[in-house]
């Protein structure tokens, strides 16, 4: 269809149009980043939120360099969140 469009049209004509598709894909990948960025942005705000009861290792850091946990209380928050990640990495084990 576009390839009968394009024969239709004058050379001044072709170009043009090649000229809106290029603003029309740089448009798009620029929205698509920003959506990306805005629903990153996001989701990091939504996980770090007071009262929630997860941490990231940062934020434990960042509690244990500001004094409000121990550093044995630090150390067992710390093995317990990289053994729940090793745990999701894992892959299934199969069943025979």
């Amino acid at each position: 269809m576009m390839l009968i469009l394009a024969q239709s049209l004058t050379p001044e004509g072709r170009s043009t149009l090649f000229l809106w598709l290029a603003v029309l894909m740089v448009a798009v990948i620029v929205i698509g980043v920003v959506v990306m960025l805005l629903r990153r942005k996001l989701l990091n705000n939504g996980s770090t939120s007071e009262g929630d009861a997860g941490f990231s290792l940062a934020s434990l850091r960042e509690l244990r360099d500001k004094g409000e946990i121990t550093r044995e209380e630090y150390e067992r928050a710390h093995a317990k969140i990289v053994g729940k990640a090793r745990e999701m990495l894992r892959p299934p084990e199969e069943e025979e």
